[in-house]
């Protein structure tokens, strides 16, 4: 069933977006350009008729990623570059509905920020490492910072080192403490994706457990947590290339055991979301046959199903999120917004084989 969608044609560069709580505000992130003086922006969109409702301009050269904390809703962060070896860390709160700059900060790295994870107290920011004097060049960084005092944040423990370059960070069922981290694990022979599940204990990073798939790169990770009885339990879904695996992560030893995947072979799958109640999975694909991107919604509520899709309009798609009214979706220049599937019925669906 194609969505139909809102879409707004944005001249200045989408690096990432976000969505608030309510679903009623999409937040922009808008790179700059210090070539031509373009300077970097945050803009706030009405979620249905995406009419700019706030733009605020950003200190940064580059502005990189935008993330909402996972346990104060309210909160947003923003990281860009500020020069060669600085980034820029900026946080917002939106309680009264306006964007509110409630602190600012810098840390010192010529690291590449290309993941990052808000969760209550702690910004955990994933940094790549392009070191041509190291073995292997490219590596990957975890650093966590305490936002408690937006206005005098600190280094949380020693930063760790990561199997490789991350491409995404997420809260294992809304915690501070347990986070999962993906990406792509350079010294394999033609590099392949990694996943690691790891706590922060005492004020130290602990990695918990690693897996290593047979994809050259995980390139975003989803995940939905349930408590039947007694019982959690945590399904997680990642995006390897041609299929998106399904695993599942023990509430104890936080040890990854794959129990499936679907997708189709003619497909490059990018980029993920989940339904806050896991019935849906929303997925921004490649075709691979024409070179077009496409955004998939999967019915997860038994076999694998493919109940509504978005095929124009989003060529070269890097961002998705999804709530459990709103989806939007961003390449450069478009920012789209359209119903979930949950909000529709009479959706015609294609099973596909899990594997």
């Amino acid at each position: 069933m194609p969505l139909s969608a809102s879409a707004v044609t944005i001249t200045q560069t989408i690096n990432d977006i976000a969505l608030n709580s309510a679903e009623t505000i999409i937040y922009a992130l808008r790179s700059g350009n210090t070539n031509n003086g373009v300077s970097a922006q945050l803009t706030a969109h009405n979620a249905s008729t995406l009419a700019t409702l706030q733009t605020v301009t950003l200190p940064f050269q580059q502005a990189l990623r935008i993330d909402r904390n996972v346990s104060r809703t309210t909160q947003f962060v923003v990281i860009g570059r500020l020069n060669w070896r600085e980034i820029g860390i900026q946080l917002f709160d939106t309680q009264t509905g306006s964007l509110v700059d409630v602190g600012y900060w810098g840390y010192l790295t010529t690291h590449t920020p290309t993941a990052a994870l808000v969760s209550g107290r702690y910004l955990y920011l994933g940094l790549s490492i392009d070191d041509p004097t190291r073995t292997p060049r490219y590596q990957g960084q975890l650093v966590v910072f305490d936002i408690s005092q937006p206005t005098s944040p600190k280094v949380v423990g020693t930063p760790m080192k990561l199997t490789g370059p991350p491409s995404q960070i997420i809260s294992l069922d809304q915690s501070e403490f347990r986070i999962i981290v993906a990406g792509k694990d350079p010294p394999a022979p033609n590099s392949r994706g990694y996943m690691q599940t790891i706590v922060l204990r005492d004020n130290q990073l602990i990695n918990q457990a690693t897996v290593i798939s047979t994809d050259s790169l995980i390139y975003d990770i989803a995940s939905i947590s349930k408590l039947t009885g007694m019982e959690r339990t945590h399904r997680l879904y990642a995006a390897a290339r041609n299929y998106i695996y399904i695993l599942s992560i023990d509430e104890r030893t936080m040890q990854f055991s794959v129990t499936g995947n679907f997708g189709q072979s003619n497909y490059q799958y990018t980029a993920l979301s989940v339904s806050p109640a896991g019935s849906y999975v929303y997925a921004i694909a490649r075709d691979t046959s024409i070179g077009l991107s496409v955004m998939l919604g999967y019915d997860m509520r038994s076999t694998p199903r493919i109940s509504g899709y978005i095929n124009t309009g989003i060529n070269q798609a890097h961002s998705l999120v999804s709530g459990a009214q709103k989806l939007v979706i961003a390449n450069a220049n478009t920012l789209l917004s359209t119903n979930t599937l949950t909000l529709l019925s009479g959706a015609r669906s294609i099973p596909l084989e899990i594997r």
